[in-house]
């Protein structure tokens, strides 16, 4: 995990979506790490055919304790999206919100400011989101 926070952590993080070519989306991913087990795996099976569909640049995170220091404390070392009903949910330290995108075209749907950092993966079910902010709010 170290070796992937320190190979994303570069000037601009490129979060790239591979989509298979004109086909619908696939399965939701509502969960940081797919599942309430946090298995990290999907039943879905992928076609041998994928492509790059669109790339989104964002700004390098910047965690909220130190490294080594606080290592046990990483939660904010890179961005956590979740994907549910064709839109992929991207909370943002640095932008204080938590932007949905179009996950065939990667178009900004929306945009939701709160009144301090949002560090940690969102959740998704029934179609809403829930999220939590450091201004102490849930969303």
């Amino acid at each position: 995990m170290r070796f992937l926070c320190r190979w994303l952590a570069p000037a601009s993080i490129a979060m790239i979506v591979w989509a298979l070519p004109y086909s619908t989306l696939a399965e939701d991913w509502p969960m940081w790490r797919y599942d309430v087990g946090h298995t990290g795996s999907s039943p879905e099976q992928l076609s041998e055919n994928l492509r790059l569909q669109w790339v989104l640049e964002l700004p390098t995170p910047v965690p909220c304790w130190p490294y080594p220091s606080q290592y046990k404390v990483q939660f904010d070392h890179t961005y956590e999206p979740i994907v549910m009903d064709g839109l992929l949910f991207v909370p943002s330290m640095i932008r204080d919100c938590m932007t949905a995108y179009d996950a065939e075209t990667g178009e900004e749907r929306w945009r939701f400011y709160t009144d301090g950092p949002v560090r940690f993966a969102p959740v998704g079910s029934k179609g809403k989101i829930y999220f939590v902010s450091d201004d102490g709010c849930l969303y």
